[in-house]
């Protein structure tokens, strides 16, 4: 994950008085998001920001990461989508789209895991060295 990028951007959306919202997880690591499509969760000792003075609203995500998931891949199908391109995450009992710009942060190499329930309409989880490095919305979309 490139963690010094995602922090630049909160700095740029803090000097625009943008919001940020994060929160420290029960394993100590931070999740944060700045558009509230997809948050990143980031290891306390890769966190170099002091957040305690700027715009910040704290929110509760431990919950986002606890629901039940399947492994799942990339496709390699893609839409585009006015001047959106998805991306299709997949296995045998369902499928999400995804807005590739998301992912941009996240290593080329990741993994997936899809809800088991709805997961056109659940947050898919992105995996990095077999732990989650965060979670993306879906694309939704009309075929």
């Amino acid at each position: 994950m490139k963690y010094i990028k995602i922090q630049t951007e909160v700095m740029e959306a803090l000097e625009k008085n943008k919001p940020v919202y994060l929160a420290t997880l029960k394993d100590d690591s931070i999740a944060l998001t700045l558009d509230n499509y997809v948050m990143y969760r980031i290891p306390q000792c890769r966190f170099y920001l002091n957040l305690n003075k700027s715009n910040t609203k704290i929110i509760d995500a431990d919950k986002l990461f606890g629901f039940e998931m399947e492994t799942a891949w990339q496709t390699g199908e893609l839409k585009r989508i006015d001047d959106k391109i998805i991306i299709k995450i997949a296995n045998q009992n369902g499928h999400a789209w995804v807005n590739e710009k998301l992912l941009k942060y996240f290593d080329k190499d990741c993994k997936f895991e899809i809800a088991l329930n709805k997961p056109e309409l659940s947050p898919v989880k992105v995996i990095e060295n077999g732990a989650c490095a965060g979670i993306v919305m879906p694309y939704i979309h009309k075929n």
